[in-house]
């Protein structure tokens, strides 16, 4: 489900996935109009190495 963020959006999924079988959906699109420096790994994330 998407609404419209007023400062931030968090998808969880696959890289390969959204540029793969999902690379022409609404959510595809948009995350190949992501700049490389804004993705953060869900690993790292959950590590408490970001944030």
């Amino acid at each position: 489900m998407l609404t419209r963020c007023k400062k931030s959006m968090v998808i969880c999924s696959s890289r390969g996935f959204l540029f793969g079988k999902a690379s022409e959906t609404l959510v595809g699109k948009l995350a190949a109009s992501v700049k490389a420096g804004n993705w953060i790994n869900g690993h790292e994330l959950l590590c408490g190495r970001i944030g």
